[in-house]
Parts: C-alpha cells; sequence; structure tokens
C-alpha cells in the first residue's frame, strides 16, 4: 500500500511538473493577437518579424517618389516624408533599417511614415489596402488613432533641432504596400 502511494505521489509530482512547463511555454509563445492588442517594446519577433513601440530622436526628410505608367501599386507622383532618427534608446529600429535596406519605405538610418500633401499641410498613410489612414498625421493600421499630432510638429524639426516621436511597428499584411504606406503609426512622445 505504501509503495502505491509513493508511486501515486511521484505521478502527480511529474505531472504538475507537466502543467508548470506548459504554462511557462504558452506564456512565453507570441500570438498575434499579443502583439496587436499589447504595447511592448519594440523587438524583433521570429514569428511577426519587429513589432513593438519605441522612442525616436529625428527630423523629417521629404522626397519626391515617382510614379510610373504600368507599375502596380502606385497610382500617383507623391512627396514621401521619412523620419530620419538621429537617436533611440531602442537599437533595435537600427537592425530593422539595415535588415530592410533598399525598401521603398526604408531610407538611410530613416523610416518611412507617409506622404505630404503641401496644399493641405498633412501627412498621411495608407495601410497595404489602400485605405487612408486619417488627416493631418496618423501613420498605420487603417483604425481611426486618438492622438493625432500637428504636421508642424514634425515638419519643423531638423537635423540640429530634432524631435521625439513615438513609433508603433504593426503586422504588416502579406500584400504589396501602395505608394504612401508605412510599417509605423506615428505619436508624440510623451
Amino acid at each position: 500500500m505504501q509503495t502505491g502511494l509513493v508511486s501515486l505521489d511521484k505521478k502527480i509530482s511529474d505531472l504538475s511538473g507537466q502543467i508548470k512547463n506548459l504554462s511557462e511555454q504558452k506564456k512565453s509563445e507570441t500570438t498575434k493577437d499579443d502583439v496587436i492588442g499589447n504595447v511592448t517594446a519594440y523587438h524583433y519577433d521570429g514569428k511577426f518579424g519587429y513589432v513593438g513601440t519605441l522612442t525616436v530622436k529625428g527630423y523629417p526628410e521629404i522626397k519626391r517618389m515617382v510614379c510610373e505608367e504600368g507599375e502596380p501599386f502606385c497610382s500617383k507622383t507623391v512627396d514621401y516624408v521619412y523620419f530620419k532618427i538621429t537617436d533611440s534608446a531602442n537599437q533595435d529600429i537600427f537592425k530593422f533599417i539595415n535588415a530592410t535596406k533598399g525598401n521603398t519605405f526604408i531610407t538611410e538610418n530613416g523610416v518611412g511614415i507617409g506622404c505630404y500633401e503641401k496644399e493641405k499641410n498633412r501627412i498621411y498613410s495608407y495601410t497595404a489596402k489602400g485605405e487612408v489612414v486619417d488627416d493631418r498625421v496618423i501613420v498605420g493600421s487603417g483604425k481611426r488613432i486618438e492622438s493625432i499630432i500637428s504636421s508642424d510638429y514634425i515638419l519643423s524639426a531638423t537635423k540640429s533641432n530634432p524631435v521625439d516621436l513615438t513609433l508603433t511597428a504593426f503586422l504588416v499584411p502579406d500584400s504589396e504596400a501602395t505608394e504612401c504606406f508605412s510599417y509605423f503609426k506615428v505619436e508624440m512622445s510623451k
């Protein structure tokens, strides 16, 4: 009888250990809902690429993006705003930039934040589906974002007088991006 109880105690202990291991494993697995629903520090996630939020210091650089006739996913020539990053406590942004060199929406030490319409004094972006995100400055997911930054805040920055922005990376759909696409939602740093 004693041997049976010892054997049963051992089985219970083993099962308890397995449950604990499964619980820890579940905590460390990132899901799409985790990435979308939570603000985490910007980092590389093996399943979803670069995700999360970070603060960067920098200034805008506007380049003309010419849309050639017959070019897919390009409907018009635009002035596109890149945010040149001069500093960030999170060095993963520079790893992302280096990993995506040659991409239309990445420039040397900078990331694209959207198209600039001088007449309306707005910077805007499209999602990969081609939906306008918002007027003035909002970059990202196609959903209306509550906080809107004045375009003047970004456009007044210079290399010698940079501004702080908070960038949140979005999961990028498996589709081609339009000419005003951005990988990031842009907000003023708090």
